[in-house]
């Protein structure tokens, strides 16, 4: 976040909750401990604790209180990581049910706590770090506020963990690498006015379970849950989990929930499973991308998934209703942090208005997405950088892919950054060209790309001016092909002395084994025992050493290829 915005959101917040004259609270310099300037604060003051760590439980009991670092005056988020709240294995903060809801907790690490915070209380917790908790926040009954802008990281349980009735917004954090869940609600019985969780905005990737897990319990539960703009990526068991009967422990049974989840513009990427369960979900504009299993299973009764694109899922959908006219498989092309690129199909794909049921769930105005119609997935693309003719063009030879390009006014550019996707999911930067046209007003430029398996690959170019502005070319779609027959190559060198490679070529995908044996057909060793791609080039290295690591007699070796049915046997020279 820019300075400009961030002092403009804290301004707000301050000025909004407190309005002056309120006190400030110095931390040590009036009071010696946190607890003691807290229980000295009067409503709607602040009190604000200088850089250090402090040990010890806080707690917050009454009144609207504004507990911050220095980073609340300054901006400067090194307060965040300099003020240190440590629970020594006791919860770091207790949150009253009596505390006032402009309450806030801004700008601390708070770390080594049973839990980091647990409120009872709704309350407002912004730009906070949390590790190595038990879980980050533990949401107890009657609480709730707004949870923003905080990162949620390597917890052991949870980092977000929601019990009962909880009234909370959950926005613009980063959840992640936690030892569970990055959130887990529990959906206990629940029979007041109907009750908003709102998840939207964040990051939630790597952790441990599923990004967000919904349990569901047998008793009546009146909630609705806001599911928006955010990225849930590569989490171990399932983007977005639902489960039943007080469950937590994810079976990937999809349970039948009968709350009301509303799924709009999320990206789900390289989870086990992208969605499971859910009796009443509307999903629209989301995209799901390379999740192992399922992308969406048991998406059933009253749920619809509608505008939305699937790429490169173990399957797609398992027992799940959607609507298939509005439902595409075209490659995302996704930049290295989920944003779309501007040759990627889900620009302008999906719907800004849709009604279910007789139900207007969606009915956007122009001004909120930038082309003809949303985009699918988590963001809007951003087309700051302008696109550039290069005429890329690529030839192809085994297992390599040549890209060749031109570029006009060559003496003003510094170079190509190279950006690779396979399969086209994500691209990411695989080499760096400098110019090679020098003073010249135009060049070609070439680019060998070596050692691919075979397949669909997608490059851009980012043309790097020496002025550092940037523009970037049209993608480029190359197809690899595959080997048309197996093939086992000459080592090099032979005769060897320490060391020789051995190179062979698969048409397809299984089980290969590589053998070594002596001039008497004995095995001396296995150098491949396992699934191997298909491709051209698949190398590995023979040190001159048997089963037990010791050096072999020199003299004549064979080595042997084994792959479903083929068989092939070559011979080499081992020097003393």
């Amino acid at each position: 976040m820019k300075l400009s915005r961030l002092f403009i959101s804290l301004s707000i917040i301050i000025c909004g909750s407190f309005p002056a004259p309120a006190k400030i609270i110095h931390i040590p310099r009036d009071y010696a401990t946190i607890q003691d300037g807290i229980k000295a604060a009067a409503d709607r003051d602040t009190v604000l604790v200088a850089p250090g760590i402090y040990s010890g439980q806080i707690k917050f009991e009454t009144k609207n209180i504004f507990f911050a670092s220095w980073f609340l005056t300054t901006g400067d988020a090194r307060y965040i990581s300099e003020t240190i709240l440590d629970g020594a294995d006791s919860t770091v903060i207790k949150v009253s049910h009596l505390v006032g809801p402009a309450t806030t907790i801004m700008g601390f690490t708070i770390r080594n706590g049973r839990d980091g915070i647990n409120p009872r209380g709704k309350f407002r917790v912004l730009y906070n770090h949390f590790y190595n908790c038990g879980d980050g926040l533990d949401y107890e009954r009657g609480s709730g506020g707004l949870c923003r802008y905080n990162l949620i990281e390597k917890n052991k349980g949870e980092g977000l963990d929601l019990d009962n009735d909880v009234n909370v917004i959950i926005e613009d954090n980063i959840i992640r690498n936690n030892g569970e869940d990055g959130i887990e609600i529990q959906l206990q019985d629940y029979t007041g006015p109907r009750l908003p969780y709102v998840i939207r905005r964040n990051l939630i990737y790597g952790n441990g379970q599923n990004g967000i897990q919904l349990v569901g319990h047998p008793g009546p539960s009146n909630r609705v849950f806001y599911i928006e703009r955010n990225v849930i990526y590569d989490n171990g068991f399932v983007g977005l989990g639902c489960t039943s009967n007080g469950n937590t422990v994810e079976n990937y049974e999809g349970a039948s929930l009968l709350e009301r989840i509303y799924l709009i513009n999320n990206t789900f990427a390289g989870n086990n499973y992208g969605m499971t369960g859910g009796d009443n979900v509307i999903a629209l504009n989301n995209l799901f991308v390379g999740n192992k299993m399922i992308a969406m299973k048991n998406v059933d009764g009253n749920s619809i998934t509608a505008y939305s694109n699937f790429w490169l899922n173990g399957d797609d959908f398992e027992s799940s209703n959607r609507d298939k006219p509005t439902i595409l498989h075209t490659p995302p092309l996704l930049d290295e942090n989920y944003n779309l690129t501007p040759s990627s199909g889900c620009i302008d794909r999906g719907t800004a208005f849709f009604a279910w049921f007789d139900e207007t769930v969606l009915n956007l105005p122009p001004e909120s997405f930038a082309g003809s119609a949303p985009d699918i997935g988590a963001f809007e693309i951003n087309l700051a950088d302008p696109l550039v003719d290069l005429n890329l063009s690529s030839e192809t030879m085994p297992g390599v892919i040549k890209l060749n390009w031109s570029a006009d006014n060559a003496a003003n550019i510094r170079g190509f950054e190279i950006h690779r996707s396979k399969g086209g999911i994500q691209f990411a930067k695989s080499a760096f060209v400098e110019n090679a046209g020098g003073a010249a007003t135009s060049s070609a430029q070439q680019y060998l790309d070596a050692d691919l398996l075979p397949g669909t690959y997608y490059y851009r170019l980012k043309q790097i001016d020496s002025d550092g502005r940037i523009s970037l070319s049209k993608v480029l779609e190359v197809e690899l092909p595959a080997p048309a027959n197996y093939g086992l190559l000459p080592n090099y060198p032979n005769p060897f002395k320490g060391k020789t490679s051995i190179e062979y070529h698969l048409p397809a995908a299984g089980f290969v084994v590589i053998k070594i044996y002596n001039f008497l057909g004995q095995e001396i060793r296995t150098l491949v025992d396992g699934e191997r791609p298909a491709g051209f080039h698949h190398r590995l290295i023979w040190d001159g050493r048997d089963a037990a690591g010791r050096k072999v007699v020199s003299g004549a070796y064979f080595y042997e290829l084994t792959a479903g049915n083929f068989r092939a046997v070559r011979r080499l020279m081992v020097l003393p």
